[in-house]
């Protein structure tokens, strides 16, 4: 039996020389990173990674095994989880959290392996000359049980499958986000929100785009800015229906509750159909055909700020749309618009747009 003692023996050494190697020549952390450069702004970016909802879009595990079971908890940003099944066995099990969100800067991610362990990622961004630059880093930790040194091994022997994955997945986010509008909403802070009904008098108006004639001469060349004169005719409408519905709620003995209101009740690219008026309290106006009363929308909402002339509200719901469709998300119905600082100083001026959502 004495080749059993030698063969322990040596089993043992090698034991002693593989964890002597792994605890004091290998690493305890293991961070693997990776930078891409995307061509569309920072903002659009932070919205594909900062939910995990859309990370199944782009996620290279994701590709890897597609008929995994997932489950989401919360919307988006620091708390939201997902947890995942495979069914073929590719991926296992596990979950993945989102444990800090800084708005279109940083992401940190924890990873839940179960048995296997667990790991940090973390995606960084920045602006950068095409739109922006983001940088997605794994890390795993061995430090918590420093006497595991199996789980220096793994990350020895996994480093080069783990940034391969990085580089596919920053691949295949770089696609994604490059299919989204190109139009900038940093600046937009929006919030959701749950206004309630209110009652409100309205003078309803029909305003049609209209379209260049053939003959037409262009802008370019001292010819009228059809989009600009389309703008004029809805301002010209609204301050029309404010001082119409103003003069008949005074006639009625009402009160006005609250500032102006702009509802859209149809829009595409032929016509704009809205109602502007006044919340009020107090008799109803009569007696004039061009006022009604209704109540307000109400509902969940997400509500934008937009700073400045009306004029320039254009620009605006274009910002809008861009961070709806970044977002994932679509209007339950038409928007309607709160002027809660209509006049006075331009950089003062405050309307309040909200978007119905489900």
């Amino acid at each position: 039996m004495r080749w059993i003692a030698i063969a322990l023996a040596f089993v043992a050494i090698a034991a002693a020389a593989l964890f002597g190697a792994g605890y004091f020549l290998l690493p305890a952390k293991l961070v693997v990173t990776e930078e891409i450069e995307i061509a569309r702004p920072r903002a659009a970016v932070f919205a594909l990674v900062d939910n995990l909802k859309t990370f199944n879009e782009w996620s290279p595990w994701f590709a890897a095994d597609p008929q995994a079971e997932y489950r989401f908890e919360g919307e988006s940003s620091a708390g939201q989880k997902a947890t995942w099944v495979s069914k073929a066995g590719r991926i296992g099990s596990g979950s993945q959290r989102i444990t800090r969100s800084v708005i279109n800067e940083r992401v940190e991610t924890l990873l839940d392996f179960g048995v296997r362990g667990s790991a940090k990622t973390v995606y960084e961004l920045e602006r950068a000359p095409i739109g922006a630059k983001v940088a997605w880093s794994f890390v795993s930790d061995c430090t918590a049980n420093p006497m595991y040194v199996g789980c220096r091994y793994l990350n020895l022997f996994t480093q080069g499958a783990i940034q391969q994955d990085l580089t596919a997945g920053l691949q295949r986010l770089k696609n994604l986000a490059e299919q989204l509008p190109a139009t900038d909403f940093e600046r937009l802070a929006p919030e959701y929100v749950q206004p309630a009904a209110m009652i409100y008098a309205f003078v309803e108006n029909d305003v049609t785009r209209d379209e260049p004639s053939v003959d037409a001469i262009p802008v370019s060349a001292g010819g009228p800015d059809l989009q600009a004169a389309y703008a004029q005719r809805v301002q010209a409408a609204t301050a029309e229906s404010f001082a119409v519905v103003e003069a008949k709620l005074a006639e009625a003995g009402a009160s006005i509750a609250g500032p102006r209101i702009m509802v859209t009740v149809l829009a595409d690219e032929a016509r704009i159909v809205f109602r502007a008026g006044y919340p009020f309290t107090g008799p109803a106006p009569a007696n004039d055909p061009r006022v009604a009363s209704a109540q307000t929308p109400s509902g969940r909402a997400l509500k934008f700020v937009h700073a400045g002339s009306s004029s320039a509200m254009g620009a605006t719901y274009q910002m809008i749309g861009a961070w709806l469709e970044a977002h994932r998300m679509k209007a339950a119905g038409q928007p309607w618009e709160v002027y809660v600082q209509p006049s006075g100083d331009l950089a003062q001026r405050r309307t309040e747009i909200f978007i119905p959502i489900h």
